[in-house]
Formats: C-alpha cells, sequence, structure tokens
C-alpha cells in the first residue's frame, strides 16, 4: 500500500496513478509525467524518492517487471509473447533485461516456479 501525505505526496499520487494507466509496453512516458508534474524530471524525482523511497522510473520499471512476472507464471503464455507485450522487439534484449531485474533468465525463473 502506497501512503502519500500533503501536497507532494499528491503530486506524486497523481503521477503514479497516471503511470498505472499506461500499459507497460509503451515507452516510459516522460512528457507526460512532466506535463502531470509541472515540474522537472529531476525534481519530481527528488520528491519521488521523499515519498515513496524510489524515483518514478525505477517505479515504472517495478511495475514492468511485476507484469512480466505474472504474464511468464501463466503457463500458456509464451517467454516470447510476454517480451513483445512489454515492447522488445529482440527476445535476447528482454531476456538481459528480465535478468538483471530478476536475477535469472525468464526460463530459468519459470523453472524455478514449476510453470510448465
Amino acid at each position: 500500500m502506497r501512503i502519500f501525505g500533503g501536497k507532494t505526496g499528491a503530486r506524486i499520487a497523481r503521477i503514479v496513478q497516471a503511470l498505472d494507466l499506461v500499459p507497460p509496453g509503451r515507452p516510459f512516458p516522460k512528457e507526460q509525467i512532466l506535463r502531470e508534474g509541472v515540474l522537472s524530471m529531476d525534481r519530481l524525482n527528488q520528491l519521488s524518492v521523499e515519498a515513496c523511497g524510489h524515483t518514478l522510473h525505477r517505479y515504472w520499471e517495478t511495475r514492468r517487471v511485476d507484469w512480466a512476472c505474472r504474464m511468464l507464471s501463466t503457463p500458456s503464455v509464451r517467454i516470447k509473447e510476454v517480451a513483445l507485450e512489454l515492447g522488445f522487439k529482440e527476445f535476447s534484449y528482454f531476456s538481459a533485461w528480465f535478468k538483471k531485474h530478476q536475477g535469472q533468465s525468464p526460463r530459468n525463473w519459470r523453472e524455478d516456479r514449476h510453470v510448465r
């Protein structure tokens, strides 16, 4: 559960809500965030760290990783489909990105969770 207090928290909450509406396969919506937040990206990230403990981009990436894990937990969904849904044109880039965030390849992640 996220707790946002005061004007700063309300501003960050609005931005997080806007981020949650953007499909995870789209690029990080920096321009939308700047319009919503009416401050520089550096300042918005400072406020986000104060309110949530992480930058907005970190939130975005965490959300994408969570989405990938949910999809990979579904046996009928191919790993390549997850990569394409997240906007990766090359499977190898998705695999490297996933491994960077989860510490193992998508295939190994699936095998460790006995998803078949």
